[in-house]
């Protein structure tokens, strides 16, 4: 897992503006090949949580950072603690929110659905794309499951050997299928007419309808 940030623009054509970009990458290296200086956050072990926000904390940002703590699940208390003394799921949250009201053009969430479980990935996501036009960044979300992609982003960028082979929107031409896409075909095969859809709950929606006809 690694959080990191460019302060350099990119291709709005390519990555589009403030959106959340699911990166699929096969046998390529393609953030550190296709961005400029992409870096590491920094911060001291033994700072306290609420003095790693430091000069950003003003009262614009105080209530971001409480909305942030709400809706990810952590706690006030933790902000007096030493940033060593945070497990790996809040340690990887701090270091998104600073992220999130820091000045970076572009955020890179590579490979945290490795270390951080489901729920925690999602509540990540969608708060970023409630709050998408106050943060005002390109996120580039860099997994190996083109599932969590489809369910959790708004654009799909597929690359192999570091040269971008499908860029869009559009499940339906998307050159690895999701689980889903995977049953939809099988099931048609068989005569349901079933649709594709990005999420479990719209298609098991789907068949419901279909029985019911």
């Amino acid at each position: 897992m690694e959080i990191e940030y460019s302060n350099f623009a990119i291709d709005n054509d390519i990555y589009g503006m403030n959106e959340i970009c699911g990166l699929i990458e096969i046998d390529s290296n393609f953030i550190y090949n296709n961005f400029y200086d992409v870096r590491k956050i920094k911060y001291n072990e033994k700072t306290r949580v609420l003095l790693f926000f430091g000069l950003i904390l003003n009262k614009k940002n105080r209530t971001f950072i409480k909305k942030a703590f709400e809706e990810l699940g952590l706690t006030e208390t933790l902000k007096i603690r030493k940033m060593k003394n945070l497990s790996t799921s809040e340690l990887a949250k701090i270091l998104i929110i600073k992220l999130l009201i820091g000045s970076s053009k572009v955020i890179f969430l590579d490979h945290i659905d490795n270390v951080l479980i489901d729920k925690d990935v999602k509540n990540i996501i969608k708060f970023i794309k409630d709050k998408k036009n106050i943060i005002n960044k390109t996120i580039i979300f860099s997994t190996d499951d083109i599932n969590s992609v489809v369910e959790k982003c708004e654009r799909y960028i597929i690359v192999e050997e570091n040269k971008i082979i499908y860029n869009g929107c559009d499940i339906k031409e998307l050159p690895l299928k999701t689980d889903i896409i995977n049953f939809v075909d099988i099931a048609n095969e068989k005569g349901a007419k079933l649709d594709y859809y990005k999420d479990i709950n719209d298609l098991l929606k789907a068949i419901y309808r279909s029985v019911k006809k």
